[in-house]
């Protein structure tokens, strides 16, 4: 079993995937341009990577981040909900959380996919380890953990859809003008094989990925945000509104926000909860324009169900995770 430490040696690969779950500003104000994750892209010294070990573990043990600070206790709590759900491989690209103050940023938090290189002389010198970085954003929330802990699930779910390589990266990604580009995010795939399909009926060689893509297109709040955003597409008069719906219906976007709704549905009904409770404190032009970006009741039954194909399917239900990816091999 390979296990790395790595040190910072370009900078990030992608933009931020910022992932606004609860309490998200509405798309009729414009946030102020405040950045967030500047200066905190260097991979925290204890981090490790474990090549080629599929063993399922937990899935905090690929989850680094400060056990001091104010909001130790939220991702405390976040990680050991996620360890109640699923597991993932050892191989998993390590996540590293952090938070930053940056209020009126309109992020709730961001999630950067990063890469380093490994500079110290020896057989691992120049080989890239791709890892992600989380900064949930501590000038909103401030009092409220089950928010907090919704949007760090968000995130983690953006990371995972990134780093689980379920999905064949293989389809080329039209919008990049190029045909060499390959997409980074297994949801990003699953959508496009079902697209290539033309049907959103289960077919025999459906992967769990898939079945979740066909799962949230056939939902009633995935077809009432796609029927908002056409609307606001032909009327043609709120650029931004069109902007923020073709956002909610995004398959990054939908992914981490069905796995945020995993999680809270299954390990954490306070912020479950939350999330039902503070749209109903939105603004009325919010609701007649966007709606409800999450799932009601039976309505996310089929995706929750995807979710744990996902991860049994492949060894990663909580039963599985009792070793310590740290704990060598024996031979």
């Amino acid at each position: 079993m390979a296990k790395t430490k790595g040190t910072v040696g370009r900078k990030p690969d992608d933009p931020p995937i910022r992932g606004p779950i609860i309490d998200y500003e509405p798309p009729t104000r414009r946030p102020k341009s405040t950045p967030m994750g500047r200066g905190k892209s260097k991979p925290r010294p204890e981090m490790e990577w474990y090549e080629g070990d599929q063993r399922p573990v937990k899935a905090s043990d690929r989850i680094y981040y400060s056990k001091k600070g104010k909001n130790v206790e939220t991702f405390n709590t976040v990680v050991e909900n996620i360890d109640k759900v699923h597991g993932v491989k050892a191989s998993q690209n390590p996540i590293q959380l952090s938070t930053q103050y940056a209020p009126g940023s309109g992020a709730l938090g961001v999630h950067y996919g990063l890469a380093t290189v490994e500079l110290e002389p020896g057989p691992d010198q120049g080989k890239v380890r791709e890892y992600s970085h989380i900064v949930l954003n501590s000038g909103y929330n401030d009092k409220n953990e089950p928010a907090k802990r919704g949007t760090s699930y968000h995130e983690i779910g953006h990371s995972h859809d990134r780093q689980q390589n379920f999905e064949e990266k293989v389809i080329p990604n039209n919008m990049a003008g190029d045909n060499r580009y390959n997409r980074h995010y297994d949801s990003e795939n699953a959508f496009a094989k079902v697209a290539q399909q033309g049907t959103l009926e289960p077919r025999p060689g459906d992967t769990p990925t898939v079945q979740w893509a066909k799962s949230v297109q056939r939902s009633q709040s995935y077809k009432s945000l796609v029927e908002k955003r056409e609307r606001a597409r032909k009327d043609g008069s709120n650029p931004r509104l069109v902007s923020y719906l073709e956002y909610l219906t995004d398959p990054k976007e939908l992914y981490a926000r069905s796995y945020a709704q995993f999680i809270t549905r299954n390990a954490d009904p306070e912020a479950d909860r939350h999330m039902r409770d503070s749209y109903k404190k939105t603004d009325p032009e919010f609701k007649k324009y966007v709606g409800y970006d999450q799932w009601r009741g039976k309505d996310f039954d089929s995706i929750n169900d995807s979710f744990n194909r996902i991860y049994g399917s492949r060894g990663l239900d909580i039963h599985n995770m009792k070793r310590d990816p740290r704990v060598p091999i024996e031979v």
